[in-house]
């Protein structure tokens, strides 16, 4: 009786829906599909790259998209580069935007030109972080966070890194995006469907039924 009882609140209580929107949000296909590689007018990706490396953070392995940005040719002030972006139709309702980042100097010399993270809707910039100075071998870490109420149009979700200075292998820090999340929302429990709910109550009318039946017979 007592398992029906659990069972039936497990199912009323912990029935949850994880909905990122976003096709392959946390690179687990070990590659960039579903995502469109850009560029702003004068920026670069890097050579070879974007692409998709296995990295380790805090002992849980995990794809990240790596890039290594900057400006195509030298320009003072000019911050360029580029980033990813994937076009999907909203659903309507509350949504939030979220993206986790990093920023990584893998040369021998310190680097003041890390990088701009920035979370971008249909090219519009709705969050970013600039990352400070980064020493030899230091790694930075990052959140984007954005919320905004989807109106069920087609609308492009995108990340760009972009740097006042040029792009040249192994001098130029790493920029790598963790994953971007597109969520209604995020770490919240959607409510089942009314099918659900009467699933989900079976057991426990089950075991009631059988508990008064023990009663009547006594």
């Amino acid at each position: 009786m007592w398992r029906g009882c659990i069972w039936g609140l497990f199912l009323l209580t912990g029935t949850a829906w994880p909905s990122n929107l976003l096709y392959n949000g946390g690179f687990q296909n070990n590659n960039l599909n579903g995502w469109t590689p850009f560029t702003t007018s004068n920026g670069s990706l890097g050579t070879t790259i974007p692409t998709v490396v296995p990295f380790t953070a805090g002992g849980t392995p995990s794809n990240v998209a790596e890039f290594e940005v900057g400006q195509t040719s030298f320009l003072p002030g000019d911050s360029e580069g580029g980033g990813i972006e994937q076009t999907l139709t909203l659903p309507t309702g509350q949504l939030t935007l979220s993206a986790d980042v990093s920023f990584y100097n893998a040369s021998t010399f310190a680097n003041s030109y890390a990088g701009e993270a920035i979370l971008l809707i249909d090219n519009v910039a709705v969050a970013s972080y600039t990352a400070g100075m980064l020493n030899a071998g230091q790694l930075q870490t990052a959140s984007l966070s954005y919320s905004f109420v989807g109106d069920g149009q087609p609308t492009t979700i995108g990340l760009e890194f972009v740097r006042p200075a040029l792009s040249e292998e192994g001098e130029t820090p790493y920029q790598e995006i963790y994953g971007i999340d597109l969520e209604d929302p995020p770490g919240v429990d959607q409510m089942p469907e009314p099918g659900t709910w009467l699933l989900a109550g079976l057991p426990l009318g089950l075991a009631a039924w059988r508990l008064r039946k023990r009663i009547v017979r006594r």
